[in-house]
């Protein structure tokens, strides 16, 4: 027999093992097969020292200690990944021993073929217990030496190839379709150590300073007339993909093409001038974060990859200390966006998946939306009351072309256009909203309920479509258009249509939560929302963007960031000097880089106990 067979079919046998792993983590397996069996013979290879340093029944019992090592890791891998939907980080590994507490529920997540990951643990088991004659020998330190560079260049090759580190959106179970389980780990230690290398010290100044911040926001936000006016209801988030300002209310020879909305619009507070905060390279997670935590998104980087560890306290935080049950639902594979580690992040009791819903009828990217918002109007009336529901739909996803999206408008010169495969895809949408509306409506529960409908991000700009043949703005108007790509609908429908109508103020997704808090009636001590309550009076509102760009009453600035330049300033179409947004630009970089330090820096808790100090002190 050859002298190192063992270690050969070690390497043979827990490449097999990853790939059957990894085929049970949604899609990942789909991604990069090759690369998975490659990385994982890297990984074996920089750990084949470990066993080939030693000789006889020693290099057995290496190798067993060994592939029992990466048995039990990504077992746990497997198991993490049942019970939340995505794959452990460093940090949870490090308090895994708690697990021992809960380990009733940890074996109703074991399979009875998880048995058959071990069959090559007992085999090298028996081989090293059984007698016999075989001398296997060590190989020389060069050998070993060779066999970690060999190991590592198999690893790194594969990592540089894959597509999964240029697109966020795609979780952990993608990269480990990619690097393998044992792959994964490396990458994801080096990564958390590579942050937390990079990441400063705050100094005790800086934390005083954000808390005062964050304290004057407290006070600034005076409650409005409408405080409480819907305490102790229930609350929906219903977040659209891509439903720009401009599609709703807007008619196409002669056709609505956002007519549900448009009705439900008619009973509810309408705020025209609301603006997202998604930044490129987060989309809909940045929305949500946003949207849910009141923290603007990172400029260097999606929240939901980079920051998923730290501590936040968000809507669903503030909601489930106050009584309500609390759910995050989504019709897309756990891992997408890093949805369950970002959600639980978050705040919510429970994140819903596609995989918590029956999968009849794709459109798009998953669910399709009429399917998934009939099941979840199913699931909220299951829900104990009060309870805050933040639901994301996606079948008016970028490209807008799907299968199954139903062509039912007449667009005349528009059909088959970029702008126009959207409004077919919204107008879809609207119809999904609609019908869920009619059956919250017909149980009694829309009365019941704060229904917030909103869009999380762009779908067009006048540069990368045909945008301008719907929205009649100059060219020039560098503002205007910034203003109609930023812009995003926003109707918060309260019981029995109160307060219904416009809202004239200014805001960003930033404001949503403190205003769903203000309707509630809840205070915002206990809070770190930067935002303001939309309904209460503001001397000089401001929306300010991620990248320092910054919308206020007349004002429209943009930052130097975005215009490559000195930064320009707008008001109704008309250029101004640059200093006239002098005050506009310093509060959104004030903004800009208070939401940067809390999330480089994991702020919050040293701000939790800042603002706590300060108001216990006389």
């Amino acid at each position: 027999m050859a002298p190192h067979l063992p270690f050969a079919l070690v390497c043979v046998a827990v490449a097999a093992k990853e790939f059957a792993i990894v085929g049970q983590l949604g899609r990942a397996l789909n991604l990069g097969g090759a690369r998975l069996v490659l990385s994982t013979i890297g990984a074996m290879l920089v750990l084949a020292p470990l066993s080939l340093r030693c000789a006889g029944r020693r290099q057995i019992l290496a190798l067993l200690l060994v592939d029992l090592a990466i048995t039990v890791l990504t077992l746990g891998d497997l198991l993490h990944y049942r019970a939340f939907g995505s794959l452990p980080s460093v940090t949870q590994l490090g308090v895994a021993w708690q697990l021992v507490s809960v380990r009733s529920a940890v074996f109703d997540l074991v399979q009875p073929r998880d048995a058959l990951l071990f069959a090559d643990v007992l085999a090298l088991a028996v081989a090293w217990a059984a007698p016999h004659g075989t001398r296997w020998r060590r190989v020389s330190w060069g050998a070993a030496c060779a066999c970690v560079a060999a190991g590592t260049v198999t690893i790194v090759l594969p990592a540089m190839d894959s597509p999964r580190f240029n697109q966020p959106w795609n979780g952990k179970a993608f990269l480990a379709g990619d690097l393998g389980l044992v792959g994964y780990h490396v990458w994801e230690a080096f990564d958390a150590a590579r942050h937390a290398w990079g990441r400063e010290d705050v100094s005790t100044s800086a934390v005083e300073a954000a808390a005062e911040r964050l304290r004057q926001a407290r006070v600034a936000d005076a409650r409005p007339p409408s405080f409480g006016a819907a305490a102790g209801r229930n609350v929906i988030l219903l977040q659209v993909e891509s439903f720009q300002g401009f599609a709703a209310g807007l008619e196409v020879r002669g056709q609505k093409v956002t007519p549900r909305f448009d009705a439900l619009a008619a009973e509810s507070l309408v705020f025209g001038r609301f603006f997202h905060s998604a930044t490129f390279m987060g989309r809909t997670s940045d929305a949500q974060f946003t949207s849910n935590c009141s923290i603007l998104p990172s400029s260097v980087a999606p929240v939901a990859s980079r920051y998923s560890e730290n501590e936040f306290r968000c809507l669903a935080t503030v909601l489930a200390d106050a009584g309500w049950n609390t759910a995050a639902l989504q019709p897309l594979e756990p891992d997408y966006w890093n949805a369950s580690v970002m959600q639980r992040a978050m705040g919510f009791a429970r994140s819903y998946s596609v995989r918590d819903f029956v999968y009849d009828e794709r459109v798009g990217m998953g669910l399709s939306d009429a399917s998934f918002l009939r099941q979840v109007g199913e699931e909220l009336r299951r829900l104990p009351e009060p309870f805050f529901a933040n639901v994301l739909t996606v079948s008016s996803h970028i490209p807008f072309d799907w299968p199954g999206i139903p062509q039912t408008l007449d667009l005349g010169p528009l059909q088959g256009t970029k702008v126009g495969r959207y409004l077919q895809s919204i107008h879809y949408a609207d119809g999904a909203i609609g019908a869920f509306v009619d059956a919250l409506r017909a149980e009694g529960l829309l009365d019941r309920t704060v229904l917030v409908v909103f869009g999380d991000h762009d779908a067009w700009t006048r540069t990368n479509s045909n945008l301008a043949d719907v929205i009649p703005l100059d060219p020039s108007d560098e503002g205007g258009w910034f203003e109609e790509e930023r812009r995003i609908p926003l109707a918060i429908r309260l019981p029995a249509g109160a307060l219904a109508g416009p809202v004239d103020t200014v805001g960003s997704q930033l404001d949503l939560a403190p205003t769903v808090l203000g309707l509630l009636g809840l205070g915002r001590d206990g809070t770190f929302f930067q935002g303001r309550d939309l309904l209460a009076p503001a001397a000089e509102p401001i929306a300010p963007m991620p990248d320092g760009s910054a919308f206020g009453r007349d004002l429209v600035f943009l930052s130097e960031r975005r215009t490559m330049g000195q930064g320009l300033c707008f008001s109704k179409g008309v250029r101004l000097p640059l200093e006239r947004c002098d005050d506009l630009r310093a509060r959104a970089r004030a903004e800009v880089d208070l939401s940067n330090e809390i999330l480089a820096a994991n702020l919050l808790p040293a701000l939790k106990r800042a603002l706590v100090v300060s108001t216990a002190t006389p």
